[in-house]
């Protein structure tokens, strides 16, 4: 199945871990990637690959973060060897699946959410250029959206 580039980065965006759905059941709090410029790529159903770049500060990485908390969702994580496991669950959509690595250096995020599996690679590029602000993607093709401007 073929998506609009922008349409489906957005989706993936909401669903890999730049927006899904978080709060904190148990006492564990996994910690946020470092900030700076982060490239994402992901593993679409149908062997379909995108890749888009993240500036991300504190806040951001907070708000869209998969270690985010969202009002009215719930999640749970469990530390395990190398990262940590979730479950969760917005908006009746439930999401379960791991973020393994380095949180200042490089992750992999797999999600099973709805019949669907997800496999994100992060990798930490280094500080933001001068020109992008926190929140800004670099979505397939070079266009710049800012995370925030898509809440709208």
């Amino acid at each position: 199945m073929k998506y609009p580039s922008s349409t489906l980065a957005v989706a993936v965006l909401a669903a890999i871990g730049l927006g899904l759905p978080a709060s904190t059941f148990a006492q564990v709090e996994p910690p946020h990637r470092k900030p700076g410029l982060w490239e994402q790529s992901v593993a679409l159903p149908g062997n379909n690959a995108m890749a888009m770049q993240m500036c991300i500060d504190e806040e951001t990485e907070k708000q869209y973060s998969a270690m985010g908390k969202r009002p009215g969702c719930t999640q749970e994580f469990q530390k395990i060897p190398g990262g940590y496991s979730f479950k969760g669950a917005c908006e009746g959509k439930t999401a379960t699946g791991t973020v393994i690595g380095d949180f200042d250096k490089a992750l992999k995020i797999e999600v099973d959410s709805e019949g669907t599996h997800l496999t994100s690679n992060l990798k930490y590029l280094g500080p933001c250029p001068a020109d992008r602000k926190p929140g800004d993607v670099v979505m397939p093709g070079g266009r710049v959206v800012n995370m925030k401007d898509l809440q709208h």
